[in-house]
Formats: structure tokens, C-alpha cells, sequence
């Protein structure tokens, strides 16, 4: 018999502010239909990349100073933790 301690977790993502998320099997795929793409920020919370879109293609976001990344950074963590605790 296999006990709790012995059984393996399922695979996880650390993100920024420390928090584990759970890792899927297979790719996601996220459509967002929008008449303003350059609007959007998409922030990658696990490592710190902020990308936006033009409507054609994916780009890094550059700041103006790290002031501001790291708002990005904190608005989409907070975003993250209200989302996955309910």
C-alpha cells in the first residue's frame, strides 16, 4: 500500500509571489476575440515576461522603467490568486 507521502504530486509551476499552480497535461489553447488587441497585456506571472499584441503577432512589452513591469507584474498576480482561490 502506497501512503499520502509516497504518491506523486502532480506537476506544479511556482510562480513570482511563491505560489504553486497546477501544470496540465496538455497545452491549453486561449482565444480572445477583441476589436482593440493593443489594449491587452498578457503577463506570464511564473516568469515575469509581460507580451502584447498588435493584432497580427505576440511581442515582448517594453517599459519605461521597472516601475512600471512591476505593476503588471503585481496587478496580474493579484488577478492570479482571487482567480484560483475562488
Amino acid at each position: 500500500m502506497i501512503s499520502n507521502f509516497e504518491q506523486e504530486k502532480p506537476p506544479s509551476r511556482r510562480l513570482l509571489n511563491g505560489q504553486d499552480v497546477p501544470e496540465r497535461a496538455a497545452a491549453a489553447q486561449i482565444v480572445l476575440r477583441t476589436r482593440c488587441p493593443a489594449k491587452w497585456a498578457f503577463v506570464d506571472l511564473e516568469e515575469g515576461i509581460v507580451w502584447e499584441h498588435d493584432g497580427t503577432a505576440f511581442k515582448r512589452r517594453p517599459f519605461s522603467s521597472d516601475c512600471e513591469r512591476q505593476r503588471l507584474l503585481q496587478a496580474g498576480q493579484s488577478l492570479s490568486s482571487r482567480t484560483l482561490n475562488g
